[in-house]
Formats: structure tokens, C-alpha cells, sequence
């Protein structure tokens, strides 16, 4: 399954940029998101297949976020509303603790309760997908007005 999880993330990440093919890409990163949160709570899961789960934890959970921040890109402003009313310091700052608390749940999820580490490693992928895709877009229309400012002077 660890391995699985992995190549489901390579796979989604790399059709995550497609416009609305991307959505695929997407759907197959939080799939394998969570087949990685099985295997990282699950206290059968040997300490070396532990490393293709929280690769498949990094790649898909990045992926979930950089497919839908391109969906909302490709959308032009149609997208908007999913987004969090956060500006760009905020949304990385909530970003960065919600991956700390999405390891660290499943972490705390393998040693103490099995049951209550995924669902709080679940609920920290959504606001992480969530601040995440906020916090991209926000990057990038920034990086376009400036880019746009520099060819216009």
C-alpha cells in the first residue's frame, strides 16, 4: 500500500496542472493522502515502509493544494469563492502549522490512538489543502501583477 500511495501521488501531481483534467489529479493526491495516513497510523506498517508514506504524505498533500491553486488559476476569478479570506503572510503561517499538526497527528496517531490520529490528520489536510490554495494564488497573482508592472515601465 505505501508504495501505491506514492506512485498515486507522482501520478495526481503530475496531471494536477491540467485545466479541469486537473481535478483528476487532484482526487488521486487526496487518495493517496490518505492511504499514507492508514499506513503511517497503522502500528503494523514496518519502520522502513514508513518512509513511502510520508513521502506519499509530502507529495500528495503539496499536490492537493498545487492542483486546485492551477484549477482556480485555469477558472480565471470563477473559483474565488473556495478560497480562504486570508492574506499571503496569513495563509502561509496557517499553512505551515496545519502540516505540522497533520504529521504530528499521525505521529501521535501511531503511538497513542489510532482512530483519533487520522481523523485529526485528515482535518489538518483539509485546512492545509485549504490555506495552502490560498496562499498559492495569492503568491502567484502577485508574482503576475509585478511581472506585468516590470514590462509595462
Amino acid at each position: 500500500m505505501n508504495t501505491f500511495a506514492m506512485i498515486m501521488s507522482v501520478l495526481g501531481v503530475s496531471l494536477a496542472w491540467l485545466p479541469g483534467l486537473g481535478w483528476l489529479g487532484v482526487g488521486m493526491c487526496f487518495c493517496a493522502v490518505f492511504i499514507a495516513i492508514l499506513g503511517m497510523t497503522d502500528t503494523k506498517t514496518q519502520p522502513n515502509a514508513i518512509g513511502m508514506d510520508v513521502a506519499a504524505n509530502i507529495v500528495g498533500s503539496v499536490g492537493i493544494s498545487w492542483g486546485i491553486a492551477f484549477q482556480v488559476k485555469h477558472a480565471g476569478g470563477k473559483l474565488d469563492a473556495i478560497l480562504a479570506s486570508f492574506d499571503g503572510p496569513t495563509a502561509l503561517t496557517v499553512t505551515i502549522v496545519a502540516f505540522v499538526l497533520f504529521f504530528a497527528a499521525q505521529i501521535l496517531g501511531r503511538k497513542i490512538n489510532r482512530a483519533s490520529g487520522r481523523v485529526i490528520a485528515l482535518l489538518a489536510l483539509l485546512c492545509l489543502s485549504w490555506s495552502g490554495t490560498t496562499w498559492l494564488t495569492i503568491t502567484d497573482r502577485q508574482m503576475t501583477n509585478k511581472s506585468i508592472k516590470v514590462m509595462d515601465h
